[in-house]
Parts: C-alpha cells; sequence; structure tokens
C-alpha cells in the first residue's frame, strides 16, 4: 500500500495537470481572430476665422449641403433640425455669427463624403454677437464653438445656460 504523501502528491500532480489543459487548448498562432471593421468618421469642426456670415445664411447652405449629400449617397438620414436650429448652438439664441471659412469647410466635407461610412456630421463654428436684433440678451452662452450635432435649440447636450460655458454650433446628424 502506497504512502499517505505518495497518494497526496499524485491528487495534487493530477490536479495541476487537468487545471492547465484548458489553457493549452486556448492558445493560438493569430494574434487577432475577428475581421478587421474600422470606425465610423466622427463628428468634424473646422475652426474658423475672418469674415463672420449670418445664421440663416450659414444654415441654409450647411443643411442644403447635409441634405444632398445623404441623398446623393443613398444614406438613410437623419431628421434634421429646422433652420436655425441646425446650426444654432444648443441652449443658444439667435446671439451668433458663423465663420464663412467654417460653413465653407463643412460644406466641403459634406460634398467630399464617399460613402455613407465616411459622412459625418459637421459642426459649425460660432461668434457670438450681442448686438445683432435677434439676439435676445440674457439668453445662451457666450465663447466660441464646440457643440451638438444637427441640435435644435431646446435640445440638451451642448453648452447649455452655464455663463462660463463655451458656444456650441451645431450642423450635421448621425452618421451611417
Amino acid at each position: 500500500m502506497p504512502s499517505v504523501s505518495r497518494v497526496r502528491w499524485g491528487r495534487l500532480s493530477l490536479a495541476a495537470v487537468l487545471s492547465g489543459l484548458p489553457l493549452l487548448a486556448g492558445c493560438t498562432s493569430s494574434e487577432d481572430t475577428e475581421p478587421f471593421v474600422p470606425a465610423v468618421q466622427g463628428a468634424k469642426q473646422p475652426s474658423g476665422s475672418g469674415k463672420l456670415v449670418g445664421e440663416d445664411a450659414a444654415c441654409e447652405r450647411v443643411l442644403k449641403a447635409a441634405k444632398s449629400a445623404y441623398a446623393r449617397l443613398g444614406c438613410e438620414a437623419p431628421a434634421f433640425a429646422e433652420c436655425p436650429g441646425f446650426v444654432r448652438p444648443a441652449g443658444g439664441s439667435g446671439c451668433f455669427e458663423y465663420y464663412e471659412s467654417s460653413v465653407a469647410s463643412c460644406e466641403s466635407s459634406y460634398e467630399d463624403a464617399g460613402s455613407c461610412r465616411t459622412l459625418g456630421p459637421c459642426i459649425v463654428t460660432a461668434e457670438r454677437n450681442d448686438s445683432l436684433p435677434s439676439c435676445e440678451v440674457g439668453e445662451g452662452v457666450g465663447g466660441q464653438a464646440a457643440g451638438t450635432a444637427g441640435a435644435s435649440p431646446t435640445d440638451s447636450g451642448g453648452a447649455g445656460n452655464d455663463a462660463e460655458a463655451p458656444a456650441a454650433a451645431g450642423a450635421g446628424g448621425a452618421s451611417n
């Protein structure tokens, strides 16, 4: 009859071998077993400088470019906000003008999209102007740029009404 220590040693050895077997079966020579799927293009916000464009003109131009791109590529279009909400900073009032260079860059971005995967929202860069007739002083936020794509003035998710927050000018919609 074997000794008690040999029996314990045998049991421990068997347990170690059996617990290590699943690790050996899971090894593969390939680093990645899943097919590569590139990420979808995200939102763009071209910088703005120079000449400023009124809200109505900026909105009409960028909204037209967005709708044309979705139609041209046959992509499922998101529900676009009406002008001026399409470019207006989220939660903002009519106190903004938009940089011509940013509007033109967004138009080009939509025109240059080659597929639904490369079609993404473009956010127009805004500058606050409290002297505009459409501006209701005391509402909205001050500053420049960054916001929610395709947001209506009542949507949350942008700059909100914090006095220190930057303004947001959104244009575009969800990409497919």
